[in-house]
């Protein structure tokens, strides 16, 4: 955490200093999203199929889905008819900000069991967190296996459930173009900080500050507690417990600008969740080694 505040800290530096200008915030974000994060799934799959490993992705499969609605639920329950708030507890930032944590604390290996949270994360983000900002809109699932990361998931478990493997010159790409997604991510995320000047309205800060401890707190605790009588490998549980205690996804705030939602509400909840998780995510983890310990 210490590390990814330094690239944060560097990102708002640069942006303040206008090396890094605002208009190419837009820019390097499809830039991560569309190479550097799918190369790190894509890579995360290019391993010999172990059949442990293979029931553990199931299991991280059918606890996603779980954790999930208990996201839901809780967001139903604390924010009833504020759809930004209930996006924000319900869509923990799974992608932007889960893989690289997982990459630096757990390593690239963990990523891929990573990818069945970040399947469900993206189809509640694109259904029912799409509905909760606007009761029209429908689902597109040819829109959404068009994505990047999408494609990569499957690529990858192409990958791992088949003898294919990546060529070598194609692996070493992907490597390389994969190392830069956890400073490109963090850099991007102090740019963000540097544009939006949260003390400008601190009434709005508080208001989404429930929200953001839901998100970065109570939501990891139930995360825990659950955890902590399943017979899972401690991998998994810390996987599953740091991708839960990240704060609120980015597509929030991407979501109300184009459902015509508060976007500035939005915008503040993301980068302050952002702000606080770098201090609760070292406790959350720590909290979890103490009580499975017990």
């Amino acid at each position: 955490m210490a590390i990814m505040t330094a690239l944060i800290a560097a990102g708002w530096f640069l942006c303040k200093r206008e090396i890094l200008h605002a208009d190419h915030i837009p820019s390097l974000t499809q830039l991560l999203l569309q190479v550097a994060s799918p190369s790190v799934i894509l890579l995360s799959g290019n391993e010999i199929f172990q059949q442990e490993q293979a029931r553990w992705l199931l299991t991280s499969f059918i606890l996603a889905i779980v954790f999930h609605c208990l996201f839901l639920t809780a967001a139903l329950l604390l924010f009833q008819r504020d759809p930004v708030l209930e996006n924000g507890v319900l869509l923990p930032n799974s992608g932007f900000m889960g893989i690289p944590l997982v990459q630096a604390v757990l390593g690239s290996s963990a990523v891929f069991l990573l990818t069945p949270f970040m399947i469900v994360n993206t189809l509640m983000q694109w259904t029912v967190g799409v509905y909760l900002m606007d009761h029209s809109s429908a689902f597109s699932l040819k829109k959404f296996l068009k994505t990047p990361m999408a494609i990569a998931v499957v690529l990858a478990m192409l990958l791992y459930f088949t003898p294919l493997a990546l060529p070598p010159i194609i692996a070493d790409v992907l490597t390389m173009t994969a190392a830069l997604n956890t400073p490109l991510a963090m850099l991007i995320l102090g740019a963000l900080l540097a544009k939006t000047t949260l003390t400008q309205n601190w009434k709005l800060v508080r208001r989404c500050l429930p929200a953001a401890m839901a998100r970065l707190l109570f939501m990891p605790l139930l995360v825990i507690l659950i955890l902590k009588g399943l017979p899972v490998p401690e991998m998994l549980k810390m996987l599953l417990t740091l991708v839960s205690s990240c704060p609120c996804a980015v597509s929030v705030a991407l979501f109300s600008e184009t459902l015509h939602q508060d976007s500035v509400k939005a915008t503040t909840l993301v980068l302050s969740s952002t702000m606080l998780s770098l201090m609760t995510i070292p406790l959350i983890s720590t909290l979890a080694n103490f009580l499975w310990q017990l």
